[in-house]
């Protein structure tokens, strides 16, 4: 019997049960029983191999190895099936996975990369569109803003913060050094507090927190934040280039991907 590929789905230590997912054309997704003690390894989820050892008269088990049996998947077979294998179970394997269509993309880290690839793979569009980001500065907004909910009894709360509105686009904001180097994120709380004796919702707990600041000082600060807005948006305008903007969006892709070859799921 020739090595073959499968896929261990199941595990119970307790009573030295597993069962496998075959990857064979023949015999494609049926279930191979076994037991846990017929492994000389530590059985993880994943992608194994096994074989017969007509010597022995035995089925041997083996760890999966990217370099020593890579060749072992069957890439046609598992398109045409429409087969995923998990990511997540099998790290190393996430960059050729993706690059073969076989990874299931159901993880925010793993839609981010796809998003910054199709990017990456259109530089062409991405080049040509000179007011890409320029037409969508006006999104970009400071604002100061109130928040909070009623719940009278030692759960109501308020609170006064600054968040910052980021215009749409095709890469997530978190992912785009440049965009983050030009159009900063500010993000804080000024003040919160919750409920007490005396003032026991929203609008009154609101109320003193905008009596301590000082309304004054609160619309000075609503002023400063539009005005620092513009000033930003017009700092944009002045010094953006799309060639520099390009060149960040492949560092970080190569980056990304040098992550994935290390089978690091958590990109930053």
């Amino acid at each position: 019997m020739e090595k073959e590929l499968g896929v261990l789905s199941y595990i119970n230590n307790r009573n030295d049960e597993a069962y496998l997912i075959r990857l064979h054309p023949e015999y494609f997704r049926q279930k191979f029983y076994f037991s846990l003690s017929e492994i000389s390894f530590k059985p993880e989820f994943g992608l194994i191999v096994f074989y017969y050892d007509e010597e022995k008269e035995k089925i041997i088990f083996e760890k999966f190895e990217k370099d020593k049996h890579l060749i072992l998947i069957d890439i046609d077979l598992l398109k045409k099936h429409n087969f995923k294998i998990s990511f997540m179970y099998n790290s190393k394997l996430t960059l050729f996975l993706l690059d073969n269509n076989l990874c299931d993309t159901d993880y925010e880290p793993i839609e981010h990369y796809l998003q910054i690839k199709e990017v990456v793979d259109n530089k062409s569009l991405f080049l040509k569109k000179e007011d890409y980001i320029k037409d969508r500065l006006d999104g970009y907004e400071i604002i100061l803003y109130d928040y909070g909910y009623d719940k009278p009894g030692d759960w109501s709360m308020a609170g006064l913060s600054i968040r910052t509105q980021i215009p749409f686009h095709s890469i997530p904001y978190e992912y785009d050094e440049y965009l983050q180097m030009l159009l900063p994120n500010f993000k804080f709380k000024i003040s919160q507090i919750r409920d007490y004796k005396e003032y026991q919702f929203k609008s009154d707990l609101l109320k003193e927190i905008k009596e301590d600041f000082g309304v004054e000082n609160l619309n000075q600060l609503d002023e400063n934040c539009k005005n620092l807005s513009v000033q930003i948006r017009l700092f944009f305008k002045h010094v953006y280039n799309r060639e520099d903007h390009w060149k960040k969006i492949v560092e970080k892709y190569n980056s990304i991907r040098r992550q994935f070859d290390n089978g690091n799921l958590n990109i930053s």
